[in-house]
Formats: structure tokens, C-alpha cells, sequence
């Protein structure tokens, strides 16, 4: 008993010092950088603490992409080692194994997504779903990953998987811009034609939509795609960015390639399935 006492005390005494350390504020506040430099002083005090090595691969994650999009890997290689790191003291920690382990293999996986190591990435999200077979976020990510990795049927299928669980109007985009790259292109424009009067304020679907119009042969077309654009640009002002829509959406290479020859051709050339990191290069 005494020993459990101790054992709590020195548990509270961890949490304190987090607290006090104000790492969790620099990261609700987005400051990354501070932010790595806090739970750094964090793991040098209780370095057999899995929490504190999750938190810092967030931050440094996070730094993988400065504010012009240019992409910076040697942050992602250093998330995955504390990602690495986490996992391996996951035992020594008071939060339940199942729930911290989600968290680290779906932190780790986006980062194995971002520096193209596609097999690493959807090995970790089946982790997950070895977990919690009905996680949304990991079933979707894994079909994403799949998409960049070129397997388009495969990230369909797993779509449709992810709408059993969830009935996120996300996933039915996701699953209606897949469908459009595998040449099913009017069961696509319907379906993202019903998901924006169903989703008036998602300007994904509506961009979505511009670029499939604009891709259209047909020039009558030209002027819907205008009137679809204006629509999403009252919602999210920063789509008039195609480099923000080519690293916040990840669409699949037909209709990133319609949106950016509507913007003007500026922005990445290629799009997925290259890994993000090489098309940001260039920008």
C-alpha cells in the first residue's frame, strides 16, 4: 500500500511538472518550436515516460512543412524516432497501453505517409484497427495512403469500409474523388453535386466540383465550374491557394491536375501518389 502511495505521489508530481512546464500551452498556441524545446526538458527529467516522446514527434512532425509549403524531412525522421521511443515505453506508463498505442501508430503513420514509406504507414494504421477494428480516422487514412501509393480499387474499397462506421460527409467526398480517378466520372459529379447541397459550407466539394466541370470537354461547362468556384471561395478564401489545396486536400492526380490548370497552372506539377514530400519541393 505504502508503495502505491509512492507511486501516485511521484505520478502527480509528473503531471505538475508537465503543467508547469507550459508545453501543452505552446502547442494549444501553436508554437511548435518552443513547443519541442519544453517536452525535451520534459523527456531529460522522465525519460522513461512514453507521453513526453508521443507530444515532441507531434511537434516535430508538425515543422515538416513551413508556412510556403516547403517541406523540411529531417522533422519527420526525428518524429518517427520518438514515435519509436513512445512505443517502446508504453508499459511504464499509467494511461491504459491500447489507448496511448492508437495514438502513437496513427502519429507515426502520418508521418511514414508524408516521407513516402507507404508499406510502413499502412502498417501501422492496421495496428490500429488491430486495436479498434471500427477507428474511422485510421481506415480513412489507410485508404488515402493506399491512393498516393497508386492503388486506387484498393483505396475504394477501404472507403467504403470507413462509411460503415462513420457517416462523415468527408469520407463521401474522399470515396466520390476516388471513384472520378478511376473513370467512373458521372457517378462522381453526382455524388459530389448531392454532397453540396447536403454540405453547403464544405469547400472542398465545391472546389472538387469546379475542377471536374472544368476538366469537362464541353465548354458550357466552363461557366458552372465558375460559379461552383465562387461558392467555395466564400467558404474558404484560401483555396484561391493551390498550394494550400495540394497539401490540406491530397487529392488524386485528375482533378488536382483540373484545379490547378483553372488557377493558371501555378503550384506543384505532379500529384499524388508522389509522396508529398517530393512534389513540395519544387514549390
Amino acid at each position: 500500500r505504502e508503495d502505491q502511495k509512492l507511486a501516485d505521489a511521484k505520478e502527480e508530481t509528473y503531471k505538475q511538472d508537465i503543467f508547469d512546464s507550459g508545453a501543452l500551452i505552446a502547442l494549444r498556441r501553436g508554437d511548435y518550436v518552443t513547443a519541442e524545446k519544453l517536452w525535451t526538458k520534459i523527456i531529460d527529467k522522465y525519460p522513461s515516460k512514453p507521453g513526453p516522446f508521443k507530444y515532441r514527434g507531434v511537434m516535430r512532425a508538425k515543422q515538416a512543412y513551413d508556412l510556403s509549403f516547403q517541406f523540411h524531412p529531417e522533422f519527420l525522421i526525428g518524429a518517427v524516432d520518438d514515435f519509436n521511443k513512445a512505443e517502446a515505453r508504453v508499459a511504464n506508463g499509467k494511461i491504459l497501453p491500447a489507448v496511448l498505442l492508437k495514438e502513437i501508430y496513427i502519429e507515426r503513420a502520418k508521418a511514414y505517409d508524408d516521407l513516402g514509406r507507404f508499406q510502413e504507414a499502412v502498417d501501422d494504421y492496421t495496428r490500429v484497427l488491430s486495436l479498434e477494428e471500427d477507428n474511422a480516422e485510421a481506415l480513412v487514412r489507410r485508404a488515402q495512403v493506399y491512393g498516393r501509393w497508386g492503388k486506387w480499387p484498393e483505396s475504394l474499397r477501404l472507403l467504403a469500409e470507413a462509411e460503415k462506421v462513420s457517416s462523415s460527409p468527408d469520407i463521401r467526398v474522399k470515396r466520390a474523388l476516388v471513384a472520378y480517378e478511376l473513370g467512373n466520372k458521372r457517378e462522381a459529379l453526382q455524388a459530389l453535386i448531392q454532397l453540396a447541397r447536403q454540405n453547403p459550407k464544405n469547400a472542398e466539394v465545391f472546389v472538387a466540383i469546379t475542377a471536374v466541370y472544368w476538366l469537362d470537354p464541353n465548354e458550357d461547362t466552363q461557366d458552372l465550374a465558375e460559379g461552383f468556384w465562387k461558392k467555395a471561395v466564400a467558404i474558404q478564401p484560401r483555396v484561391q491557394d493551390v498550394n494550400w489545396i495540394h497539401a490540406r486536400y491530397r487529392w488524386p492526380p485528375s482533378l488536382y491536375t483540373g484545379i490547378r490548370k483553372f488557377l493558371g497552372g501555378s503550384g506543384p506539377q505532379d500529384a499524388d501518389p508522389t509522396p508529398l514530400n517530393l512534389q513540395l519541393k519544387a514549390v
